[in-house]
C-alpha cells in the first residue's frame, strides 16, 4: 500500500497538504461507516504526517520506490526542489535514531 495514494498527495506534499488531505477523508469515511477504509487512512497518515515519518517511511518501507532504500532517500530529496539533502552527519544521526526505536 502506498500512502501517497492512499491519502491522494504527490511524494513532495507538505505538512499542511497532507493534514488537509487526511482531514478531507476522515470526514468522507468516518470509523463508524467504513471502519477499513478509515484504518487505512490513519495508516498512511501516520506513515507521512511529518518529515521524520515520511524519511522514515521512505528509507525502511519495502514499497519504496528503488532497489534499496538508500535509492529511495535519494529519489525523495532530489524530487522535492524546496529542500536541501540531509548532511552526511546528519543522515548518520537520522538513522541511528531510527535504528533505536
Amino acid at each position: 500500500m502506498d500512502p501517497n495514494e492512499i491519502l491522494g498527495v504527490s511524494p513532495d506534499a507538505d505538512d499542511g497538504t497532507i493534514r488537509n488531505a487526511y482531514l478531507s477523508l476522515v470526514r468522507r469515511f468516518s470509523p463508524d461507516a467504513d471502519p477499513e477504509a478509515f484504518k487505512r487512512i490513519n495508516w498512511a497518515h501516520e506513515q507521512l504526517k511529518d518529515e521524520k515519518s515520511r524519511l522514515k517511511h521512505y528509507l525502511f518501507n519495502t514499497d519504496s520506490p528503488g532497489d534499496t532504500p538508500f535509492q529511495a532517500f535519494l529519489l525523495h530529496t532530489a524530487g522535492s526542489g524546496k529542500r536541501e539533502p540531509m548532511s552526511h552527519d546528519m543522515l548518520k544521526i537520522f538513522l541511528r535514531t531510527c535504528a533505536k526505536k
